[in-house]
């Protein structure tokens, strides 16, 4: 298991999940066949829960990618990293959970999470390159 504290906010990995918190929000993540799928978004100060599918059997991946209609869209987890980042000038210190998927096509993409201590969210990107440099497509989708 991974696990990251900063402050009131944690961020963990158990192999099957990704679990980040703010200290007043909650995000919890799926692996799925496809990538990540959000299973349960809470916000501990208004008690409310805005998603929670922990019982589907197996939800749908939080990013669809149009280059995946025509080959094999299941997913290589390669990599899982969760840092504290305290020397970035731009931001102020944060968790980082970044998860990189390797896919048949060729195509690699990063899910990074950040979370702020006290912040009632989360800053999410999804970004993608290919391995197979002279294979480049367009790719086009949305997160």
């Amino acid at each position: 298991m991974l696990k990251e504290k900063l402050h009131n906010a944690y961020a963990e990995w158990d192999g099957e999940q990704l679990v980040v918190d703010s200290g007043t929000a909650r995000r919890i993540w799926k692996r799925v066949p496809r990538g990540l799928a959000t299973i349960k978004l809470l916000d501990h100060e208004a008690g409310t829960c805005w998603v929670e599918q922990s019982g589907v059997p197996e939800p749908a991946c939080d990013w669809y990618v149009d280059a995946f209609r025509d080959k094999s869209a299941d997913a290589n987890l390669h990599d899982v990293q969760i840092n504290t980042v305290t020397d970035d000038p731009l931001t102020s210190d944060h968790l980082a959970a970044t998860l990189t998927f390797h896919y048949a096509t060729g195509l690699v993409l990063k899910y990074k999470v950040c979370a702020y201590p006290g912040m009632a969210g989360f800053r999410t990107q999804l970004s993608g390159r290919s391995l197979h440099e002279r294979e480049r497509e367009d790719v086009t989708g949305y997160l």
